[in-house]
């Protein structure tokens, strides 16, 4: 999320019980630890679920509490939350090799990674920034979404 004011950048990560494996633990705290000025949140299965009861309704939530498949949840989670607030996804297994300030423009107002293998137009969903809520794109992902749960 683009900082207005003393407004800080938002960075979400989800994983769906409260206390990740060790390993995927220390990959997100280090997210948190390299980006001091951002405002870092981890959602589980039930805040994420209350997230989207806030932001979107009950129906909605109870929709994502009836996804049994991790991955799934997180697909559901990370558009709901980046149409609603802006800000940057990073998926769990993800390695922090340098604070996102060195490389990511947060004047953009989606910024969006394909790797290696992809080709267009298909892009990697592990990285995520949207400069502010209500992206085109991510609106219309989240109205497909919400049509198909």
């Amino acid at each position: 999320m683009m900082r207005s004011g003393s407004q800080r950048p938002l960075l979400v990560q989800y994983w769906d019980q409260p206390v990740p494996p060790a390993g995927l633990q220390e990959r997100m705290e280090r997210w948190k630890e390299w980006h001091p000025s951002w405002l870092y949140r981890r959602y589980d299965r039930v805040s994420a679920a209350r997230f989207i009861d806030t932001s979107y309704g009950a129906a909605l939530e109870e929709a994502f509490l009836d996804i049994r498949l991790p991955a799934m949840q997180a697909d559901v989670f990370r558009i709901a939350m980046l149409n609603a607030r802006g800000g940057v996804w990073i998926d769990a297994a993800t390695t922090c090799r340098q604070p996102l300030d060195a490389w990511v423009d947060q004047r953009q107002p989606l910024v969006l990674l394909r790797r290696a293998h992809q080709q267009h137009p298909k892009v990697w969903n592990g990285f995520i920034h949207a400069a502010a809520p209500g992206h085109p794109l991510l609106a219309a992902a989240s109205h497909r979404m919400a049509s198909a749960l």
